[in-house]
């Protein structure tokens, strides 16, 4: 059984799901379908592999000492953990605000908060994960390497990260136009 996970994206994708008849996203697995998701989801996958992270940092000892007794690996973890829940917070109130029917530009402005903040600490998540694992984030066995294109893709997929951070900019910062280059 392959453990490779591909993740496939659009702006709508009909689950006939009563439940969830819509999401933006299907992870899935030896033709199976794993799970969909939304925005609101996105932060899972980053939790997934910092678990994933701290239990091989606990139990991996060089020195005579578990790795994650030192701070080059327990700085990092707690970063990605920190801007995992700072981006549940920012996904919160994208989806209060909608919920709440407030301002569409106040929504605008919280959803792509929301999605810059998740997807960049999905994408420092897998990164620190990566750097404690080493090599084996490359193994199969982990999954971590399988899941690394999804989070990637996140960042540029269904909006580039630097777009929203240009509008944001001038929206919320009142900064001219961003050029053309």
């Amino acid at each position: 059984m392959s453990s490779t996970i591909t993740i496939f994206t659009a702006r709508k994708i009909i689950t006939m799901n009563p439940v969830r008849p819509e999401a933006t996203a299907v992870a899935v697995r030896d033709n199976r379908i794993l799970g969909v998701g939304t925005l609101e989801e996105l932060e899972g996958w980053g939790e997934y592999v910092l678990d994933m992270a701290v239990e091989h940092a606990k139990k991996r000892v060089i020195f005579e000492e578990p790795i994650g007794s030192y701070q080059g690996v327990q700085h990092p973890l707690a970063r990605a953990k920190t801007d995992l829940e700072l981006a549940k917070l920012a996904v919160t109130r994208a989806v209060t605000a909608c919920k709440n029917k407030e301002n569409r530009d106040d929504i605008s402005v919280y959803a792509s908060i929301a999605k810059y903040t998740a997807t960049e600490a999905a994408y420092a998540a897998f990164d620190v994960s990566m750097q404690a694992h080493g090599g084996y984030s490359a193994d199969r066995e982990t999954g971590i390497i399988a899941l690394w294109p999804m989070v990637l893709l996140s960042r540029i997929i269904p909006l580039n990260n630097d777009v929203i951070l240009e509008k944001y900019a001038e929206a919320a910062l009142g900064l001219p136009e961003g050029a053309v280059s």
